[in-house]
């Protein structure tokens, strides 16, 4: 993710399940 991907995803409420998707969408874009 950008940086500006990063701080739309904090500024949004965002659900227990996409936090948990977070890491896997992060190791797949590396």
């Amino acid at each position: 993710f950008s940086e500006n991907t990063l701080k739309a995803l904090q500024l949004k409420r965002i659900s227990p399940d996409e936090v948990n998707l977070t890491p896997k969408l992060i190791r797949f874009n590396h």
